[in-house]
């Protein structure tokens, strides 16, 4: 892979990375303060409206915006005739999904307010599903940090007009019209960076090829499918086995898991578009996929060992001693980090090879275990069971990626490549105990630092990485 191309990629994944978490904390502080200001009654009803609505997106995409940025990567000149393609199946799919949501939302008997907002983030999510046809031609073309500018300050601007609009006196109908206007502004602005930068000459529509693309795209919206009820399912089943207490002991951890799982879901993001390029170029494909894992491997395992060790200090900070019994629970499921993060990974392989398929078949296989594993477990063992069986899933799913991956993932390859991280952190463990620190910060400090030293003389960090880092950082963003 040219090195000009990695320090873009690069460029675009820390543009994601910030703009992701940006984004995140100023929605945040928006949420403590409409909770704040209005009630936890009123300003439910907009998170109410908010949740129910999201459940949907799949729905509106079909799958067809991954199918997009991987052919239009593939083949620059099919950007036309994809994009084309894709609105007219979205405009069938947004008319279902639009029936779809109101017949839900009657059938639960929402209250009016609630049901209004519903009405008017639908017609949102409406227009966004258009408009990010788009965005992933932008995608398409690896110009994501574009997409991280205008979604972090479109951020900006939409939580500093919520603010605005709550503290003169206006209500969450008020909020979800101004969430919606930005989301469409957002939407447009790609749109418009798409025709003015010539990414599409022109759209064209093939009807003979509308199944085709159905039949391709249909397996991403089942895997997301099923993805996502893997990851709420075992919070429903606390819920409906044990008590709200194991479902607050469990949850608090594995939203902090999903936090830290940013970074490998950006990685994939970014790096989607460059392995779809070259799918017809295996050597490639496996000389990148190797340097993805590295990297993959690396930050996952300095992540999960640092945050381990210091396990019951975080936990202390963020919710005082009131959860100080779940440590355990944070502790596992922060052990699985590497594992998920590895998965990501291949899946992302996966998808732009052209065997989004085989992806569906283990999110399958991964979440039927899971809800086996948690039936037998968490009603003996509740929250600390299910973070078990989340660990025991995760390796049986790495298990199937590296069966169906072996073309491109060395059994050789990936066991060196783990066994570095693991014995860096196995060091840093060992020092932590002993030096005992009393500041998180500098154990946390420290932590990275010995990580760091112990992975360079277990041979995971080489010279070639250092130059290429001062390269990077030489590189005029």
């Amino acid at each position: 892979m040219h090195r000009e191309r990695i320090k873009k990629n690069v460029k675009n994944f820390f543009f994601l990375l910030i703009s992701n978490i940006g984004g995140k904390l100023l929605y945040f502080y928006f949420v403590t303060y409409i909770v704040k200001e209005l009630g936890p009654t009123e300003s439910g009803v907009l998170f109410t409206a908010q949740t129910f609505t999201s459940m949907f997106t799949f729905l509106f995409s079909l799958g067809l915006d991954m199918l997009i940025i991987r052919e239009i990567a593939k083949d620059k000149s099919k950007a036309g005739l994809y994009t084309g393609n894709a609105l007219l199946l979205k405009i069938f799919s947004s008319i279902f999904s639009i029936l779809f949501i109101l017949i839900s939302a009657s059938v639960l008997s929402y209250q009016k307010d609630i049901f209004q907002l519903i009405l008017i983030l639908t017609f949102g999510m409406t227009i966004i599903n258009f408009t990010s046809t788009f965005e992933q031609v932008i995608r398409a073309y690896e110009k994501t940090d574009y997409l991280a500018v205008i979604s972090f300050f479109g951020m900006v601007f939409r939580v500093t007009t919520l603010v605005t609009a709550i503290h003169v006196g206006l209500g969450v109908v008020h909020c979800a019209i101004i969430i919606v206007i930005y989301d469409i502004i957002i939407g447009l602005a790609s749109v418009v960076y798409t025709y003015r930068n010539n990414l599409i000459n022109s759209l064209q529509i093939r009807k003979n090829e509308l199944t085709p693309i159905i039949q391709q795209a249909l397996p991403f919206t089942l895997a997301t499918i099923f993805a996502t009820v893997y990851y709420r399912i075992d919070t429903v089943m606390i819920s409906l086995i044990q008590s709200t207490d194991e479902v607050t002991r469990y949850h608090a951890s594995y939203r902090i898991l999903e936090g830290l799982l940013i970074i490998p879901n950006i990685l994939g993001s970014v790096l989607f578009p460059v392995l779809s390029s070259f799918y017809y170029n295996k050597k490639i494909l496996i000389d990148i996929n190797q340097n993805i894992l590295k990297f993959v491997f690396t930050v996952s395992f300095l992540l999960s060992s640092v945050l381990i060790v210091n396990a019951n200090s975080i936990y202390i900070l963020l919710f005082s001693n009131r959860l100080s019994d779940s440590v355990l629970i944070f502790q596992i499921l922060l052990s699985s980090l590497p594992v998920t993060a590895f998965c990501c990974a291949s899946a992302t392989l996966f998808s732009a090879t052209g065997r989004q398929h085989i992806n569906l078949i283990i999110t399958i296989v991964v979440l039927v275990t899971n809800f086996l594993l948690n039936l037998i477990i968490i009603p003996r063992y509740g929250a600390l069971g299910a973070a078990a069986t989340t660990l025991t899933s995760e390796l049986i799913g790495i298990v199937f990626h590296l069966i169906f991956n072996r073309d491109y993932i060395n059994l050789i390859f990936f066991i060196k490549e783990s066994l570095r991280p693991i014995a860096a952190s196995a060091i840093m463990v060992i020092s932590l105990n002993w030096i005992n620190a009393s500041s998180l910060l500098l154990n946390i400090f420290v932590g990275v630092l010995i990580f760091l030293i112990g992975l360079f003389f277990a041979g995971g960090i080489k010279r070639s990485d250092f130059i290429l880092v001062r390269s990077l950082m030489d590189q005029k963003i």
